[in-house]
C-alpha cells in the first residue's frame, strides 16, 4: 500500500500514516508495536497486530514517523523508541522488565 503524501494544502497530515498502517495490520497477526522501555504500544499501533515481522517493522517505521509528526504539534507528546515482538500485548513488570523477546527496529 503506497504511502500517500503528508501534506494538504501546506499542513502535514496524520490521515495518510495512520491509514497506512491500518492497512497493513492483521487482526489475527501475532507481531506487534511497542515501546522498548515502557511496553506500550502508543497510537497509531495501539490495539493492532501484524501478520509477520517484516509487516510489523514497517509499521513501526510508519509509527516512528507519525510519534514525530505529532511530537511537532505537541511538545508534551511522549517519545516512544517502538520495537516489534512476538505474541499479545506485553504487560510490562515493576521492575520495568516484560520477560518477552524484542527486536529494536
Amino acid at each position: 500500500m503506497p504511502l500517500e503524501s503528508s501534506e494538504s494544502a501546506g499542513a502535514p497530515s496524520f490521515a495518510p500514516l495512520r491509514h497506512c498502517i491500518e492497512g497493513i495490520a492483521d487482526p489475527d497477526g501475532r507481531f506487534r508495536v511497542a515501546c522498548a522501555k515502557r511496553g506500550v504500544c502508543p497510537v497509531p499501533v495501539d490495539g493492532l497486530a501484524f501478520p509477520d515481522r517484516e509487516t510489523a517493522v514497517l509499521a513501526a517505521r510508519l509509527a516512528t514517523r507519525y510519534r514525530a509528526l505529532l511530537g511537532e504539534f505537541d511538545a508534551n507528546a511522549p517519545a516512544h523508541a517502538l520495537v516489534v515482538h512476538d505474541g499479545p500485548p506485553r504487560v510490562a513488570n515493576p521492575d520495568g522488565g516484560t520477560g518477552q523477546h524484542t527486536e529494536p527496529v
